[in-house]
């Protein structure tokens, strides 16, 4: 009964796709040296440790409302969050990421 309702619905990857892309209710900014991109914190937290022990020891005391990550090309930390928010890893040019 249910298979065919749930076989027509998205996958929660296609979902987080949409927000990260969208760039809906997002809850964090990610800065680099030039450039700045919406996330979500509780994506950042759940698919990964690094940034969950920032998120919720490092960063506590203070407002979280964003992140610097200064040493990371654009094109790297745009790849990367790409990836934690959609477990894909698309158009990766493995030769320029830094």
């Amino acid at each position: 009964m249910y298979d065919k309702w749930i076989s027509n619905h998205p996958k929660i990857q296609d979902d987080f796709r949409s927000l990260y892309e969208g760039r809906i209710a997002s809850d964090i900014v990610i800065k680099t040296a030039s450039a700045s991109y919406p996330a979500h914190k509780t994506v950042l937290c759940t698919s990964s440790l690094i940034f969950k022990d920032i998120l919720l020891n490092v960063l506590s005391y203070k407002s979280t409302d964003f992140f610097e990550i200064e040493h990371l090309e654009d094109y790297t930390v745009s790849k990367m969050l790409f990836f934690l928010h959609t477990d894909s890893l698309e158009d990766v040019q493995w030769d320029t990421a830094k």
